[in-house]
């Protein structure tokens, strides 16, 4: 992401990230992040696991799920 970057060097880039300072480099162009929020999940072993739905998320999806699944109603008049 720093390549066309001269002054980030390997170096560089290893002493920013080990100084325990947050900091933010401007990139030439935007880089797409997709950031996902899982509540449950499969192991590689086949086994389920679900985790507390902290931000409340799974009952805003259902809901919207929900309303985007109900049959439309015609009027018959």
């Amino acid at each position: 992401m720093l390549r066309d970057q001269p002054e980030w060097t390997d170096d560089a880039i290893k002493t920013a990230m080990r100084s325990g300072n947050e900091r933010h480099v401007k990139l030439g162009k935007p880089i797409p992040v997709h950031i996902v929020y899982l509540t449950s999940w499969v192991d590689d072993k086949g086994g389920m696991h679900f985790a507390d739905d902290i931000y409340g998320y799974d009952a805003k999806q259902a809901r919207a799920q929900a309303q985007a699944t109900l049959p439309s109603r015609k009027s018959t008049n």
